[in-house]
């Protein structure tokens, strides 16, 4: 009888241990650098492939594209990259930190002049901010929405004439946010915001002739592992949901 229970209790034992080890089964960990502006869709994206794929913890890092891009020719460890310009990826192939074909275009976007809630003077174009003695938020030199911008505002003629309005941000979600607070008057923000500019009004949507495009593009750094390849496949099968928030697909 004492032989019967001792082989009882070493089974029961060893079941428990296997349990106990499926249950703490450590997730795969797959690494997204992603330009600031993708964050909501991205995020969308991430909880549902995480949700249909218990196995597998997406870690972000959203900000400036060029930052990010900075990050990865550095070492850091990052699986995709999704960039709101062409020109990071182009460097990223240039350096050796990604292959050509494994870049690809795949939305774009546009820019908005807005105002504050609390800007009480009236413009109605690009062209009448030479005249404006508020503040306007861009992006920092380097940063895609800050290029896109400074170009449409030298194309459009005010450049120099509001040098000492600006104030520079450092990725497209700051910019939003200043203006949406009231800390300026106006911003340059990506169209795609259409819908969450919170007490901030749409003054005009800004000739896309006024700039370069604004192409999104993202690479497979990891070209070898077969998680980040499905998940790769999973965000071209879900492009509608960045349609969802306003961008458009290329």
């Amino acid at each position: 009888m004492k032989k019967v229970l001792s082989i009882f209790l070493s089974l029961g034992l060893l079941f428990t241990f296997v349990g106990c080890g499926s249950d703490n089964k450590e997730a795969k960990e797959i690494t997204i650098s992603a330009a600031a502006s993708l964050e909501d869709p991205m995020n969308e994206i991430i909880k549902k492939y995480e949700a249909e794929n218990s196995n597998i913890k997406i870690n972000t890092n959203y900000g400036s594209s060029r930052s990010l891009r900075k990050q990865i020719q550095e070492g850091g460890k990052v699986d995709l990259f999704l960039s709101a310009s062409k020109d990071e990826t182009d460097e990223l192939i240039s350096s050796g930190g990604v292959k050509e074909g494994e870049v690809k275009e795949f939305l774009t976007n546009g820019l908005m002049l807005v105002k504050s809630n609390g800007s009480k003077e009236e413009i109605t174009s690009i062209k009448d901010l030479s005249s404006i003695t508020g503040k306007i938020a861009l992006g920092a030199e380097g940063v895609p929405i800050g290029d896109y911008s400074r170009e449409a505002l030298k194309n459009s003629g005010v450049w120099d004439k509001i040098q000492n309005n600006i104030v520079f941000c450092k990725d497209a979600k700051l910019v939003l946010n200043y203006v949406k607070s009231g800390d300026v008057d106006y911003a340059i923000v990506y169209a795609n915001e259409i819908n969450n500019l919170g007490d901030a009004k749409l003054i005009e949507k800004i000739d896309g002739s006024l700039h370069d495009p604004t192409i999104y593009t993202f690479a497979n750094i990891n070209v070898e592992d077969k998680e980040v390849q499905n998940f790769k496949d999973f965000i071209n099968e879900n492009i509608d949901i960045f349609e969802k928030y306003n961008f458009e697909r290329k």
